[in-house]
């Protein structure tokens, strides 16, 4: 059964696999990765009301328009036809009635809106009396197969890592920023949310490291292998400490840095514990 309901806007998207929109619910789209939500479009679209179901892949900041996120879509099955509220039997979003029945549009103007139990039964007797359909002028099947569709507690143990991962790289995009922490390069692409550069945990979380903000850095896919291997480590204060196995070629990947960019704000920075962890056991000296 879907979870919640996430405002799309059809008419101006070549493709459903990526949304972007408003950050008001922030926090409720985290929590629906890897789970299926209702598309509705709003009132101002040409067609509006309930017409599809999608997994949530993944969700990212938009980190040129701090106010918008960017909500990755897969598994998109459509309704043979748009369900305007007006048709519906019993309501779907009870939480935008008023006691004497009448609707409070402005609910609808959030972009990701959680459903209660008895909400979530209802979208899904909406679901098996619709017929739906796969495809949006394309096949609905997204290349972007995050998180598995699998199911029982393997699936939601794979779903439960997907969120705890995105909610980490979104706190480190968020602080850092899409740059290398290492090397300073950006490779994103900004306007689709698409971010080059991974999470790398500073003390390995195979060997107890936290999965927390203070043990983790941005680190462009090169130099990610190169700190997990020991190929170099870091001082407390962020001197890059390069090994005598690193090789030339990849010493010039630092593109002159000698020490890597921690925040602004200094309570995010780097524990030095977790530093101190890798430089004694696992760096290459």
């Amino acid at each position: 059964m879907p979870l919640a309901v996430l405002n799309v806007r059809p008419s101006r998207l070549k493709s459903l696999h990526l949304v972007r929109t408003d950050n008001r619910n922030k926090d409720l789209a985290l929590q629906c990765i890897g789970e299926r939500v209702l598309l509705y479009a709003p009132a101002d679209e040409p067609r509006r009301g309930y017409f599809g179901t999608a997994r949530i892949a993944d969700v990212n900041p938009d980190l040129t328009q701090r106010r918008f996120i960017f909500v990755a879509l897969e598994e998109v099955s459509l309704l043979n036809r748009f369900v305007a509220l007006e048709e519906l039997a019993a309501p779907i979003e009870s939480r935008a009635y008023r006691a004497d029945g009448s609707l409070d549009f402005s609910y609808f103007s959030m972009s990701i809106r959680g459903l209660t139990l008895d909400d979530q039964r209802a979208a899904h007797a909406l679901l098996t009396r619709t017929e739906a359909s796969t495809g949006f002028g394309e096949s609905a099947q997204t290349e972007l197969s995050v998180h598995p569709a699998s199911f029982g507690s393997r699936g939601r143990r794979l779903r439960e890592e997907g969120a705890r991962n995105t909610r980490l790289r979104w706190s480190v995009l968020e602080v850092y920023g899409a740059a290398c922490a290492m090397c300073g390069d950006d490779d994103a692409v900004h306007e689709l949310g698409a971010y080059e550069v991974e999470v790398c945990h500073l003390r390995p979380l195979r060997q107890a490291g936290p999965d927390e903000l203070t043990n983790a850095m941005p680190m462009c896919r090169k130099h990610h292998w190169a700190y997990d291997w020991g190929l170099f480590t870091l001082a407390e204060v962020g001197q890059i400490i390069p090994s005598i196995r690193m090789p030339p070629s990849l010493h010039r990947r630092f593109n002159g840095q000698t020490r890597a960019r921690f925040p602004s704000t200094r309570q995010a920075w780097p524990k030095a514990e977790h530093l101190r962890f890798h430089r004694e056991k696992v760096f290459l000296g």
